[in-house]
């Protein structure tokens, strides 16, 4: 079950909150929300392979594609927002790259889902570049955000792909990373 489980703010002062991987922080003007469900999926002879516990998600487009598709549970928050940005952090990327990100169009599960029954998507609505060195990456995710939160568009999240021709992976870390490098969106109402 992904839930929200708890938050409370003290003077300002942002606390840890919730139970492991559902976990978030708030301030009286931000909430920072981390993943609720991630997973990698790759193409071939890994096509029914599921990679939902791994600590890194690998986007790649050739010589197979692997795709990382996330997802936040937004429930709790019944508003729109003025700002919600989507915090990513590259764990290895060997060339500059450029990682398409779509909108998943299909409801998934990250302990199910695989390349052999992945969700479909709508065209790329980011990109996002790294330039070869471990880095933090953000993305404006505000209209989307707030079109899920009303239904104008399915609310199935993410799924980032590579864009490049010829074998040149890039690593994310995901939600079960134990660090402060996993996936966030930091909220503004």
């Amino acid at each position: 079950m992904n839930e929200i489980l708890w938050g409370t703010t003290i003077n300002s002062t942002k606390l840890w909150s919730g139970a492991l991987n559902k976990s978030y922080l708030t301030t009286q003007s931000e909430t920072i929300l981390y993943a609720s469900d991630d997973s990698f999926a790759s193409e071939g002879f890994h096509g029914n392979t599921n990679y939902w516990t791994s600590t890194t998600a690998t986007v790649d487009k050739s010589p197979l594609i692997a795709n990382w598709y996330i997802k936040f549970n937004i429930s709790a928050w019944l508003e729109a927002v003025t700002s919600a940005i989507m915090n990513l952090y590259c764990t290895a990327d060997w060339f500059t790259n450029t990682v398409s990100v779509y909108i998943v169009t299909s409801d998934w599960e990250e302990w199910v889902i695989t390349f052999n029954n992945k969700p479909t998507v709508w065209a790329s609505i980011w990109a996002i570049s790294f330039q070869s060195t471990l880095q933090q990456r953000t993305l404006d995710i505000t209209s989307t955000y707030n079109d899920w939160k009303d239904w104008t568009i399915p609310n199935y999240w993410l799924m980032l792909h590579g864009n490049w021709v010829f074998w040149n992976e890039v690593y994310f870390n995901t939600k079960e990373s134990w660090d402060v490098t996993k996936p966030y969106i930091e909220l503004t109402p």
